[in-house]
């Protein structure tokens, strides 16, 4: 089984090769992440295709829910991580070709 501390370190590494610094909040569980989305009030409809796998609030510190039951290897969980990293280094750049270039940088172990 995969620990907290596994998560925290995919999502420290990735981001931290987006240059990114400062403090990072990761929860394994939703009902303490969706506290904090109603606390901070985040629209609960944002990016529904990937709710069931991970989810990030932006903001500072920038807050992240991954779901381990939907990961099957690590490759999947280092995909997500990496996805995630990107919300957190570029909050306004939408899903799309340039998100998945960066995101492909980051699984390759370079940064942008």
């Amino acid at each position: 089984m995969v620990s907290h501390q596994v998560v925290r370190a995919l999502l420290l590494y990735y981001t931290s090769l987006t240059g990114f610094t400062g403090p990072l909040h990761v929860f394994l569980s939703r009902e303490r992440f969706e506290v904090i989305r109603r606390r901070r009030k985040y629209d609960e409809s944002a990016a529904p295709e990937h709710k069931d796998f991970a989810a990030t609030l932006t903001g500072r510190p920038p807050v992240t829910w991954v779901n381990l039951a939907k990961h099957r290897t690590v490759h999947a969980l280092a995909d997500t991580c990496a996805h995630e990293a990107v919300h957190i280094a570029l909050p306004d750049l939408r899903h799309g070709e340039e998100f998945t270039r960066r995101k492909r940088l980051l699984l390759r172990g370079l940064g942008f």
